[in-house]
């Protein structure tokens, strides 16, 4: 709720059982009951899993963006997953 009346942006953790499209839907409400555009509040996924059909479910959910959780390797590694997360996305959800 004080996200709905305070902030501008809220930034959920990723965890086990998390469900954007449920989420949303409640913070929507929220807003709406405290008489805010939910539109103006905008949504950060943290510790997002690099799964681009989990990501892509964010993205229907109305989420903003996503910080994604990859392991510690060596640049040339990381670059390419984010590549290949990226394609497979279309580049819809950057």
């Amino acid at each position: 709720r004080r996200i709905a009346q305070l902030a501008d942006g809220w930034l959920p953790r990723a965890r086990h059982g998390f469900d954007a499209e449920k989420e949303m839907a409640r913070l929507q409400n929220i807003a709406e009951r405290e008489h805010r555009d939910p539109g103006e509040i905008s949504t950060t996924i943290f510790g997002a899993p690099g799964d681009p059909a989990v990501l892509e479910s964010y993205r229907q959910a109305g989420v903003d963006r996503a910080i994604i959780m990859l392991r510690s390797e060596s640049s040339d590694v990381v670059c390419k997953r984010l590549e290949s997360i990226a394609a497979e996305l279309n580049g819809q959800f950057l």
